[in-house]
């Protein structure tokens, strides 16, 4: 093999080791397993309603520019 491709390779599990490793420290921080930890980076999110609130003063000083 080529030396790039053995490069990209070792890359490629470097990434994954940090990543498995950055994960057992997270959860055992917050007292989760493996694959909760992970399952909880995507359980929190939030609907946020957009407040809009243009008035007329608004809209003539964007008139004016």
């Amino acid at each position: 093999m080529s030396k790039t491709i053995i490069a990209v390779i070792l890359t490629i599990i470097l990434l994954a080791l940090a990543f498995v490793v950055t994960v057992l420290i997270m959860g055992s921080v917050h007292d989760l397993s493996f694959v909760e930890e992970i399952k909880s980076w995507f359980d929190n999110s939030e609907t946020v309603e957009p407040v809009i609130n243009i008035g007329t003063e608004a809209i003539v000083n964007f008139l004016r520019i």
